[in-house]
């Protein structure tokens, strides 16, 4: 039940950024992953929110998994995770196309943050519905899935995935498009696929206005400039729940490719923000570090939000939404 994530990127505790270093080869076999199926209607609207919403979750989403050798055989709030190690998903990610037509596959990593607005956030959990893989990203939630019996290996988190899927993408194969925070991340992110080979052609960035996901017309016309590009890979780095909810609403448009919401993994990435050491990672104070480096924006979060992760266990465990 060890903590220890294998990204397939050299790493250590001094929070240098891992764009500067590279990623040799691996020895994995790619396996095939079916593509997401559309859900359709979402989850079932005549189940009420509240102390019973995970259980709408379990309902809709057991029924668009990946393969099952890819996925835990229960579930724990509602969400069958991901059973493959971080190494096999970035070589999927990268070296198996997107079925043309099949639509995007949108990947969600599961953190706190994300079970406890779960609970509350329909268009959330028809996000999560559609997803075509589920990784358990936070430590509490990774923990509580152990204890509970679901076979994960390890954390697959967001800021790890992308980093792995970063170093391993092929300037002769793939094409990017970045949905970036602040306009230097997006520059960053160019300046460093240039650098490996990739034409500037082939590498898109939008720094979206504050509450454009409210902004119908704003939408799209961003998943049409998404469409156009034809991305293999689309990158997001604006937070829960907006990405996936956008990502959600517009899958129609946006196209066959990959779709991974990272949040400050993007910064992370290009060393605009400092990760926390190894050690903070492996023991699960990770959420420490942040709110002391940007206490204005995480305090409600981690200090007051955070807290309904207890009401979604009692959830759990009161109903057994294991299967």
């Amino acid at each position: 039940m060890g903590n220890a994530v294998d990204t397939g990127v050299p790493s250590d505790a001094s929070g240098k950024s891992l764009a500067s270093r590279q990623q040799g080869s691996v020895g994995w076999t790619t396996r095939p992953m079916t593509a997401a199926l559309d859900p359709g209607k979402g989850i079932a609207a005549d189940i009420p929110v509240g102390l019973r919403t995970t259980k709408c979750i379990s309902d809709f989403v057991l029924a668009h998994e990946a393969p099952a050798r890819y996925n835990a055989t229960s579930n724990v709030f509602g969400i069958c995770f991901s059973t493959a190690e971080i190494v096999d998903l970035a070589e999927t990610i990268v070296s198996e196309p997107v079925p043309k037509g099949g639509g995007p596959r949108l990947l969600v990593t599961a953190n706190v943050e994300h079970v406890v607005q779960l609970r509350t956030n329909a268009h959330f959990r028809d996000a999560y519905a559609s997803a075509w893989v589920r990784t358990a990203d936070g430590f509490p939630v990774y923990r509580y899935a152990r204890i509970r019996g679901v076979d994960i290996p390890s954390r697959v988190t967001g800021a790890d995935l992308f980093a792995s899927v970063m170093t391993r993408l092929d300037p002769a194969v793939h094409r990017c498009f970045f949905i970036a925070n602040k306009e230097d991340t997006g520059e960053a992110l160019r300046t460093w696929l240039l650098t490996q080979g990739f034409a500037r052609d082939s590498i898109e960035v939008c720094v979206p206005p504050l509450c454009f996901e409210l902004d119908e017309d704003y939408s799209n016309k961003l998943a049409s400039r998404v469409r156009e590009h034809r991305p293999t890979h689309l990158f997001i780095g604006l937070g829960a729940p907006k990405s996936e909810i956008w990502c959600y609403q517009n899958r129609q448009t946006i196209g066959d490719c990959y779709i991974m919401s990272v949040g400050a993994g993007l910064e992370f990435f290009v060393g605009l923000k400092k990760r926390a050491p190894a050690i903070l990672q492996k023991i699960g104070l990770e959420w420490l570090w942040r709110l002391g480096h940007e206490p204005q924006r995480l305090s409600y979060r981690y200090l007051i939000q955070s807290w309904g992760i207890l009401i979604a266990i009692a959830d759990d465990l009161l109903f057994d939404h294991r299967v």
